[in-house]
């Protein structure tokens, strides 16, 4: 998790931050206000390295795995879901 806590100074070290992040902290825990808060700090935290991945893509034309970044961060929003066509 500490990666998430740290700026990184390259595309190839936020990339290998993205890699490791594989869902929610503790997903079934909703009772323990502590994870609750964490939880969400690191899930906005990784929903910011997208969007920055996405854009620092773009700047560089790399137009697949820009519109690939730019599809994760769609997929990891519920609310975004119905607005990428995701049911």
């Amino acid at each position: 998790m500490h990666v998430f806590d740290r700026k990184w100074t390259d595309v190839h070290e936020m990339e290998a931050a993205a890699n490791l992040y594989r869902g929610d902290l503790a997903p079934g825990i909703d009772t323990d206000d502590d994870i609750l808060v964490r939880r969400e700090a690191l899930r906005q935290r990784y929903l910011r390295l997208l969007k920055s991945l996405a854009r620092a893509w773009m700047d560089r034309r790399d137009w697949e795995r820009a519109g690939g970044g730019l599809v994760c961060w769609c997929r990891t929003i519920p609310r975004m879901k119905t607005r990428c066509g995701w049911r």
